[in-house]
């Protein structure tokens, strides 16, 4: 199961990992939009992390009630997936977190210099003469190849968004879950990937590297050239990565796989 960034959609999610299935069969993938984003209304009554993960344990308990699963999780869809993982830790075979927050509060987290590796300056001063996209704050590798990637995964998603939820007391009182501070206390035996951006100013590395005795079973990967969105600016590596995780996924769960399974 996969959960997409904040704002986003689950098109930032399914562009990226579909190729890695068209030749591993037996998977099932299901990509999420979650509420306030994509295709997916909030509801009123939600007003927290805790409600938004309430949704998606029902969500689940629907579409798969009983089966085994594995989360994958960008940014604030990392926080979802770890949240799950805390109510259902037996259900789960392994997870992946790419640029994971793991504290809600910016004001809690520890954050590198924002800098540029990389810019096209062509490219954005050609840029300047649109609306904000917010690229030049995202990207640390400001060229036109990421720049297509970004209007293709980011600005498509955020503009389907639903900003007056986005910016509601979700956000401004409820973003944190109402059992963070012990997220960490359950040890997640599975295989897991760990996928940081050194070059990450939104939710930076060291938090989540502090996570590395909770995850025995993780590959922790650091990379250079890389901000918040690094499956847009090192796709290459984070796919060999992906790839390399879910081979120990299917080791682990001894599963024979017979199909090439299908996204949803």
């Amino acid at each position: 199961m996969f959960f997409h960034a904040l704002s986003l959609d689950l098109v930032s999610m399914r562009n990226v990992m579909e190729p890695l299935f068209t030749e591993r069969i037996g998977w099932r993938r299901i990509y999420v939009d979650l509420p306030g984003m994509g295709g997916s209304p909030a509801e009123d009554w939600m007003r927290s992390s805790d409600d938004v993960l309430s949704v998606i344990i029902e969500f689940l308990e629907k579409l798969i009630p009983g089966q085994r699963f594995v989360l994958a999780g960008l940014s604030y869809g990392g926080y979802i997936a770890r949240g799950v993982a805390f109510k259902q830790i037996n259900r789960v075979d392994g997870m992946l977190l790419i640029s994971p927050m793991i504290k809600a509060r910016p004001a809690d987290r520890q954050l590198p210099a924002r800098v540029v590796v990389d810019k096209d300056e062509a490219l954005l001063a050609s840029l300047q003469n649109n609306e904000p996209t917010g690229f030049e704050n995202f990207a640390v590798v400001q060229t036109e190849e990421i720049w297509e990637k970004y209007k293709r995964d980011v600005l498509s998603g955020a503009e389907k968004s639903d900003r007056t939820f986005l910016t509601s007391e979700f956000r401004t009182k409820g973003y944190a879950y109402t059992f963070e501070s012990v997220l960490s206390d359950v040890s997640f035996q599975k295989p897991a990937l760990i996928v940081l951006g050194r070059q990450d100013a939104v939710s930076g590395y060291e938090d989540a590297m502090r996570l590395i005795e909770s995850y025995p079973r993780a590959t922790f990967t650091i990379m250079d050239r890389a901000g918040h969105f690094p499956q847009l600016e090192q796709e290459t590596l984070l796919l060999a990565l992906t790839d390399e995780w879910l081979e120990r996924v299917e080791t682990e769960a001894g599963v024979a796989r017979q199909d090439n399974g299908a996204a949803e």
